[in-house]
């Protein structure tokens, strides 16, 4: 793929060597994603001012700007991630979810007929941007409603294609349905689907394989863990308040 008459081409073996021997969780970004950000305050809250260590998406995108113009095969996602200690998941969706950052993420065949991931240059777009708007003002409802129509139309005007309701189950004629690529590659067998092929609940499969996939923050996790902590074990519960209730009952039948 080319891009401002750049183009992407396949990482070689002796690069993808150099880059697993000498990899590590980044914890500062590089200078060009600092520009970037400098240059593009609307990432910034995505972005922050430092990659987080537990944020796969940062760590991939302080990769893949480490190493502008070349492109890496799903196989060689695996590679980095389970050196990263991410051996959990669905590797290819964390560099699928980079656009959520507002970094364009270009593509390639990868060689040898797959898809490749990386950067021509460092791209803004506030196409999938979920940055907050000011509802109560006519400029914030404005800006809501120019995001959301790019994604819909994306998702209209896009491929279609055929994915599970339940991915725990085979794909029969009544497990099935048609998805818009943008919602069936980035959720795949993460979630549980409606009638409509939107998310409805994660897939507790996936979910217990990998939690923080789901929630980053270590205080949602422990506030799920207490709860069915405390539904299936019985548990004195004390509100935020401090006023104390009786001991959950736990039906054994």
């Amino acid at each position: 793929m080319t891009q401002n008459n750049r183009t992407i081409r396949k990482v070689t073996a002796a690069e993808l060597q150099t880059i697993l021997s000498t990899l590590s969780l980044a914890s500062v970004w590089p200078q060009n994603v600092k520009d970037f950000i400098a240059a593009n305050p609307a990432v910034s809250s995505k972005l922050k001012d430092k990659p987080s260590v537990k944020n796969i998406q940062h760590q991939m995108i302080a990769i893949f700007a480490e190493n502008l113009g070349i492109g890496f095969t799903r196989e060689d996602i695996v590679l980095i991630g389970n050196k990263l200690g991410r051996t959990k998941g669905d590797h290819i969706q964390w560099a699928n979810k980079i656009e959520q950052s507002g970094l364009v993420l270009d593509k390639t065949d990868g060689g040898a007929g797959g898809k490749g991931y990386g950067f021509c240059e460092l791209t803004f777009t506030d196409r999938y941007l979920t940055t907050h708007h000011d509802l109560t003002t006519d400029d914030g409802r404005a800006a809501s409603e120019k995001r959301l129509r790019l994604l819909f139309k994306d998702m209209s005007e896009g491929k279609f294609e055929k994915g599970h309701k339940d991915p725990r189950k085979p794909l029969t004629d009544d497990n099935c349905v048609m998805q818009p690529y943008l919602i069936n590659r980035p959720y795949r067998n993460r979630y549980i689907f409606d009638d409509n092929g939107l998310p409805s609940v994660p897939n507790p499969i996936e979910f217990v394989k990998d939690p923080s996939s789901y929630y980053e923050d270590e205080e949602d996790l422990r506030f799920i863990y207490e709860g069915l902590k405390a539904r299936f074990e019985g548990a004195t519960v004390v509100p935020a308040d401090g006023t104390p209730v009786d001991t959950i009952e736990v039906d054994e039948d």
